[in-house]
């Protein structure tokens, strides 16, 4: 456990500022209250990089970082009492992209309004982002019954705009507070209603309809089996592929609880919780569900007022990890407090987790000068098989190219590749750590050897690695020119012009080529054509997508094509049998189901039937688990 205590924001003249911290995107964020501050400011241990600012100029009272969102380089930043026009407190929300010089002091790159935004809606009271869709509460519109709504970037960058689609609770009425919290990941949102029906509460799913996103209502609306007045359900929300979590700070006399959803195999639809999660040792006014985040399979729940000890209100915060047969109702799988804890520190009052690191926020610390704790998994086990071994030796797969590629490797905080190449001859070299379980080595001379070794690492604050297997040696082959037919001096085959025969055996059943792709891929990740990279390829990463090509091969059978590409490039399995990643995202795959991308990057998931999506192919083999690795027969159209 990393524990940062004591966060210090100070301005020019020494005057303190209220600062807190925030993880996002595998990033620690730093957040500071500047009203009446005279800079520069000086952030203990930083040195201010950049100052966020409104070019309009916003009011004292404008709330400008009431609600902040970040994912990769973009931040969005919300002003709830912000004047538009004569418009008091109607709203706005700031998009700001870090440039490519690096983050320096600026005013927004897009200021996002609403199209029939009125005096008093407080738009800009929640903000979340996801890649290029922004979502943005509204808590007070249309007489508190509250809204949301949605911007996607247009095509040409960021812009001043309106909104994309406002979303709205088929069922509102006024002083639901709809919008109260977001929540946003891939193609679905969750926006929280804490006061619907007389504050027990909702919260509504939105699923991106086919054509884009566009006014509607909810796709799905949650509640809780034992929800009653005044639990405040929804008052938190938080997102992580197919999983919902909801919090309740007000259950049960303010003990409060939070409760797990988990999209059902045919998508999501109005229902109460797949489990309910407290705190065994919970008690009266401990808000238990004030904050909440989720990231793969696990939870992390705040009550920013439990007593520790003799400290009233010192807070504490609840971790859950979700069991091997899914989530259930049940207590805390830890307990996380503050080692130097006090009262009224409020710890648990704000919480964010990105893999095995989590953050949560004690606003009240130090006479409320606040502080941030980090913790992480101690982590000192390698990935398996340690050492590492290949899946396919280094072999010519041309005169001037090597390809090889490693057994792909497991480690609950996923693994990267380095591949060593160790003769020093011309030409030859590294990977560099990689996200792929292959490496390609080009610019080789013909008939020189080279030697490599491959070793695999967690990622991990502790970056845990591997044993390095042993040498193995690759020469690329000679080019004879006057040759139709030839065999290198690994085996490989290469035939100039028709190469015929009765039949072929190889080692693997599948037809693959070089591609280029945009990202890192490994095998088993199922590709799609890249929209914004005309010609690549990248992962797929929503449902039912017509855009998918094939799988990544480990390794082919048949290769087509011995030409290198330049850049990054993987080989894309076109048809035969194939290892494929796969996930319940559908539900649970049997033997003989029809398979289409999910919308867990690189995942295939069963086909409902429904929409006109591009097949990957046919489960030869059964998966119950939540993520899995199933031999698929391709059979993409």
């Amino acid at each position: 456990m990393l524990t940062y205590s004591g966060l210090v924001a100070v301005d020019a003249r020494g005057e303190p500022l209220p600062a807190w911290l925030e993880i996002g995107d595998g990033s620690l964020f730093v957040y500071v209250d500047d009203a009446g501050a005279t800079y520069p400011l000086t952030i203990d241990p930083w040195v201010q990089t950049a100052k966020l600012t409104a070019s309009d100029g916003m009011g004292a009272r404008d709330s400008f970082g009431g609600s902040v969102a970040v994912d990769g380089d973009t931040v969005v930043v919300g002003a709830k009492r912000g004047d538009i026009g004569g418009n008091t407190n109607q709203g706005s929300a700031y998009v700001f992209v870090k440039p490519g010089g690096g983050w320096a002091n600026m005013t927004e790159t897009a200021k996002l309004t609403a199209s029939d935004g009125v005096a008093g809606d407080e738009f800009g009271h929640s903000v979340a982002i996801d890649d290029d869709t922004v979502v943005v509460g509204a808590v007070d519109d249309d007489s508190l019954r509250g809204s949301a709504y949605v911007f996607v970037k247009p095509g040409g960058g960021s812009a001043n705009l309106t909104e994309t689609a406002k979303l709205t609770a088929s069922d509102g009425a006024a002083n639901d507070y709809f919008g109260s919290s977001v929540a946003i990941d891939d193609d679905a949102l969750v926006v929280g209603a804490l006061a619907d029906e007389s504050y027990q509460g909702s919260a509504y799913i939105f699923v991106t309809p086919g054509g884009g996103w566009a006014a509607t209502t909810e796709t799905a609306k949650l509640t809780a089996s034992d929800g009653a007045a005044w639990d405040t359900f929804g008052s938190s929300v938080a997102m992580s592929g197919g999983t919902v979590i909801v919090g309740a700070y007000g259950d049960d006399s303010c003990q409060g609880s939070a409760y797990v959803f988990v999209k059902p195999g045919g998508g999501w639809a109005s229902g109460t919780e797949t489990a309910k999660l407290t705190a065994s040792d919970g008690a009266v006014d401990d808000r238990f569900g004030g904050s909440v985040a989720i990231s793969g399979g696990t939870a992390i729940v705040g009550a920013g007022l439990d007593n520790v000890g003799a400290n009233d209100r010192q807070g504490s915060a609840y971790i859950f990890v979700k069991p091997g047969a899914g989530w259930a109702a049940g207590t805390e799988t830890a307990k996380l407090t503050a080692s130097d804890g006090a009262v009224d520190d409020r710890f648990g009052g704000s919480a964010a987790i990105s893999g095995g690191t989590v953050i949560v926020g004690a606003y009240g610390d130090e006479s409320y000068e606040g502080s941030a704790y980090v913790y992480w998994d101690e982590d000192l086990t390698p990935p398996t098989p340690d050492p590492m071994t290949w899946s396919t030796v280094p072999h010519a797969i041309g005169p001037n190219a090597v390809a090889m590629t490693a057994t792909t490797a497991t480690d609950p905080s996923s693994v990267e590749y380095f591949f060593d190449e160790t003769s020093g001859n011309p030409g030859g070299s590294d990977s560099g750590w990689q996200d792929s379980a292959t490496y390609t080595d080009t610019g080789l001379t013909e008939g020189t050897e080279y030697a490599y070794r491959v070793q695999a690492r967690d990622k991990s604050p502790d970056l845990n690695e591997t044993g390095l297997f042993a040498v193995e040696t690759a020469t690329p082959g000679v080019v004879e020119t006057a040759a139709t037919f030839r065999v290198d001096l690994t085996g490989g085959v290469f035939a100039d012009g028709t190469f015929a025969a009765a039949a072929f055996e190889t080692g693997s059943a599948d037809v693959a080529e070089w591609v280029p792709v945009s990202e890192p891929v490994e095998a088993g990740d199922v590709l799609a054509l890249d929209p914004d990279h005309p010609g690549a390829y990248r992962l797929s990463r929503t449902a039912c997508s017509p855009l998918v090509a094939g799988v990544v091969a480990s390794p082919p059978g048949v290769l087509l094509g011995v030409d290198v590409l330049t850049g990054a490039q993987a080989l894309l399995a076109l048809v035969g049998i194939v290892p494929t990643k796969v996930t319940d995202e559908g539900g649970p795959i049997l033997p003989g189901d029809l398979l289409v991308s999910s919308s867990t990057s690189g995942h295939a998931m069963r086909w409902d039937g429904g929409g006109s999506p591009a097949l990957i192919g046919k489960a030869l083999e059964p998966m119950s688990d939540t993520r899995g690795l199933i031999l698929v027969l391709l059979t993409s159209h």
